[in-house]
């Protein structure tokens, strides 16, 4: 089952500009305005000059709020492998309808980060670049924790516009 329509350009021009001074609310907002209509979790990475941050963990659920604050808080190695890795690697959007537990074992850095991968029931993945100019800037990805919501290549459009908006606001 696709879980998204069109995207809402009033919503999200809204949500971009007034938060456009500074990326790091912008970002948050953005991640904010996918867990309402796309996703169960939304991670945002950034990019810079070979290192990577998790710079915003958003849960639709409030009760995941401190599994939020850990995610957000672990500090990734962008030398090993990690959710967003392959996106930001090729700067190519990413669409993963099932996710295996295979796949996030080889995505956890610890055995401490694999515990936290795998309390986020993650059953379809998505991720995209954010790009400006071609310099990279860093990734969305968005979490389907529940298992009749399977993302399609129409969610991975709108995620790719969610994307793009996101790039031009920074």
């Amino acid at each position: 089952m696709s879980v998204t329509g069109p995207v809402n350009p009033s919503a999200l021009s809204e949500a971009l500009s007034s938060t456009s001074l500074d990326y790091e609310r912008t970002l948050s907002r953005v991640a904010e305005l996918a867990v309402e209509e796309l996703a169960d979790w939304c991670f945002v990475y950034l990019w810079d000059e070979g290192r990577v941050r998790l710079a915003e963990v958003v849960a639709r659920d409030p009760s995941a709020r401190h599994d939020a604050e850990h995610m957000r808080g672990f500090a990734l190695d962008a030398r090993r492998a990690f959710l967003a890795q392959e996106v930001l690697a090729r700067r190519k959007p990413l669409l993963l309808p099932h996710v295996t537990p295979e796949l996030l074992v080889s995505v956890a850095q610890s055995e401490e980060h694999l515990r936290l991968l795998r309390r986020l029931r993650m059953d379809s993945f998505m991720g995209v670049p954010l790009l400006a100019n071609d310099r990279l800037l860093g990734a969305l990805t968005f979490i389907s924790s529940d298992p009749g919501r399977v993302y399609t290549a129409r969610d991975l459009e709108f995620a790719e516009q969610l994307g793009s908006y996101s790039s031009l606001a920074l």
